[in-house]
């Protein structure tokens, strides 16, 4: 399992690992929080925002400027998008 930006390792935990694996199968559909739960981190039940702060991380790991995300996309009300 390796990632990289701009040609350089991006160091990933195993949860961000599948959080970009799930969101790169799904890539330009809006999922859930509940569907990011069960597809990424294998929950059912879990407080949203340990996802909002996952998303957090990897946006900061892969974004350009993670302030404002071009490729991890909220959606607000209803979860997040992955965009290529």
């Amino acid at each position: 399992m390796e990632v990289t930006l701009d040609d350089r390792p991006v160091n990933l935990t195993s949860l961000e690992f599948k959080i970009l694996k799930f969101f790169v199968q799904n890539a330009e559909r809006v999922v859930s929080r509940e569907e990011l739960l069960q597809g990424a981190f294998g929950y059912h039940d879990y407080p949203s925002n340990t996802v909002n702060d996952h998303i957090l991380h990897v946006r900061q790991k892969l974004e350009r400027d993670p302030t404002h995300p071009i490729h991890f996309c909220t959606v607000r009300g209803v979860g997040y998008k992955f965009v290529l």
